[in-house]
């Protein structure tokens, strides 16, 4: 598709700075298509950055409240080169009836508390009263290593076990 623009200058405005004049169309000629273009386009881009969720980054999504019931009673970390293997047991005190899995993650710092790995697991199945074991598996700077943070993530469970009852989902 071409577009052809003229411009017509008179003698007057050859001397003079040019002058923009409004141009007028009709419903029945292609012209107000035109002009409706950009702010089609700027629509259209409106709704897919909105759509991508770009305005809600500054949200931080709450952590389940059950998971104040769950305590970690022993940890310890092994490092093989660059793996590292945290083997630990966690605790259900709660008085929910639903066994729950557990996801932790294990943070690795050096002695300056910057960030040198990072590890994760599942602890299945927990129900009240009980203690479980959990392996987190990752990777960590082993010739820095100082400390490690555990920290609760999340009560999900990975998969639908027949015979034991499944626990409710968390409503906002």
């Amino acid at each position: 598709m071409i577009i052809e623009m003229r411009l017509e200058v008179s003698a007057r405005q050859e001397k003079c700075p040019l002058e923009l004049q409004m141009c007028q169309c009709h419903l029945s000629s292609p012209c107000w298509a035109r002009k409706l273009v950009p702010a089609f386009i700027l629509l259209c881009l409106v709704l897919f950055l909105s759509s991508c969720g770009l305005g809600d980054q500054h949200q931080v999504q709450q952590p389940d409240p059950r998971l104040k019931s769950f305590h970690i009673q022993s940890s310890r970390i092994i490092i093989l080169d660059s793996q590292a293997e945290v083997d630990g047991t966690i605790q259900n005190a709660g008085h929910d009836r639903y066994p729950f899995d557990v996801t932790v993650d294990a943070t690795f710092y050096d002695k300056a508390g910057n960030v040198i790995g990072q590890a994760e697991g599942v602890a299945e199945d927990i129900l009240p009263g009980m203690s479980r074991a959990f392996v987190l598996m990752g990777q960590v700077d082993s010739l820095h290593y100082s400390h490690m943070a555990l920290t609760l993530v999340s009560l999900r469970e990975r998969r639908k076990e027949p015979n034991l009852p499944t626990p409710p989902p968390v409503s906002p």
